[in-house]
């Protein structure tokens, strides 16, 4: 009884995790976006800051900054989509299946014309 309840209380945690973590990083993506000038480069990445009054971000990075908040955002954005999609494909393989089981096209299956013969042995104590 005890593993059951451990993996739904998991599910249920884990589907309120990944919610916040796709909500944050909407959020994120949405509301800090913002561009710094490197080397004649401009880099446009996505996280909480303050901004000055004109609205530029008033801080700076390192290069393995950048790295790490480039690598965050991919990882980030990717477990969400995957996480997202095998959701629909788990909830469309309950569905299908649940129409195909009750449609007409597996009843034939069940047919009784559909069984086996007896064995030899049978028919030869027959005739």
């Amino acid at each position: 009884m005890l593993p059951v309840m451990l993996k739904r209380l998991s599910i249920n945690i884990s589907k309120y995790f990944f919610l916040l973590l796709f909500l944050g990083f909407f959020g994120s993506t949405t509301f800090f976006n913002h561009s710094h000038i490197v080397n004649g480069i401009t880099i446009v990445h996505s996280h909480p800051y303050k901004s000055a009054k004109n609205g530029v971000a008033e801080h700076s990075h390192s290069g393995s900054g950048f790295l790490l908040v480039h690598f965050l955002s991919n990882i980030i954005a990717t477990v969400s989509f995957a996480l997202i999609s095998f959701a629909i494909l788990l909830i469309l393989k309950e569905k299908l299946s649940t129409i195909f089981n009750n449609s007409s096209l597996c009843k034939p299956l069940y047919n009784s014309n559909l069984l086996r013969g007896p064995p030899m042995g049978m028919l030869y104590q027959i005739f």
